[in-house]
């Protein structure tokens, strides 16, 4: 078992458990003969106590950690007696019993951290390290809880959710030649999918939802060429067909 419990729902009532907790290494700080580790998850950030007076070794172990280390701790929960108010288990920390490394990192290239030292064109080229930060999580989950509650709302209503194809060039876009094709598959944000809808239409549907990906204006070979990867965007609109006698409500 990698853990029994996130980096982030530890609480004062979880004193005197054991616990197992995984995740990656924030930060280590050496303090005289302790080591104190931030170890984080998608769920939160967890302090982890290493004492050398306890365990030397363990401490030791704990002080050659690096950041983004994958690691997997076990130890019992105390309450802090320098609680963080700007933490969720600001009021708990973990006297660590035992240490694995379960994967070691090399220096990442830049911070993973709400404000992070590194730029988009950086952050974008790392994109799986940069979705570790607090603020695409955020983002994410935004997302996550909007297609959610879009999809609760639809069963009661005579709207059919669909996604149209977004690679149909527009009078502004000419075709990739094959050479830009072997590059990259990437639709371009002006590509239009006005003959989708209008196909759906009327063809059968008088009313759809439509969820469809997005990208960044700009995005072009020579920006491939250079390593920038394009940020997506995901939108949703809805379609209505009108006739005379209808109304707009659902």
């Amino acid at each position: 078992m990698f853990r029994t419990k996130t980096c982030g729902e530890l609480r004062l009532s979880d004193v005197g458990s054991q616990v197992t907790l995984s995740g990656w290494v924030q930060r280590v700080r050496k303090m005289g003969g302790m080591a104190f580790l931030d170890l984080r998850d998608r769920y939160g950030i967890t302090q982890i106590v290493f004492d050398n007076s306890s365990d030397a070794a363990l401490t030791d172990a704990a002080n050659h950690l690096g950041r983004e280390y994958v690691v997997q701790v076990t130890g019992t929960v105390a309450e802090r007696t320098s609680k963080n108010p700007h933490l969720p288990t600001g009021d708990i920390e973990i006297i660590a019993g035992a240490l694995r490394v379960l994967n070691p990192s090399e220096v990442p290239p830049f911070t993973i951290e709400d404000e992070s030292d590194g730029g988009d064109d950086l952050r974008m080229r790392y994109r799986y390290l940069d979705l570790r930060r607090n603020p695409v999580r955020r983002n994410l989950e935004l997302r996550h809880r909007m297609t959610m509650e879009v999809r609760r709302y639809l069963p009661d209503r005579p709207l059919v959710s669909v996604s149209f194809g977004i690679s149909e060039p527009g009078p502004d876009c000419p075709l990739l030649s094959p050479a830009d094709i072997d590059l990259v598959l990437v639709p371009a944000v002006c590509y239009d999918r006005q003959g989708y809808r209008l196909g759906f239409g009327g063809g059968y549907y008088d009313r759809w939802l439509e969820h469809f990906a997005g990208f960044r204006v700009g995005l072009c070979r020579s920006a491939v060429l250079q390593n920038r990867v394009p940020t997506q965007t995901h939108d949703a609109r809805v379609d209505v067909l009108i006739t005379e006698t209808e109304s707009l409500s659902f």
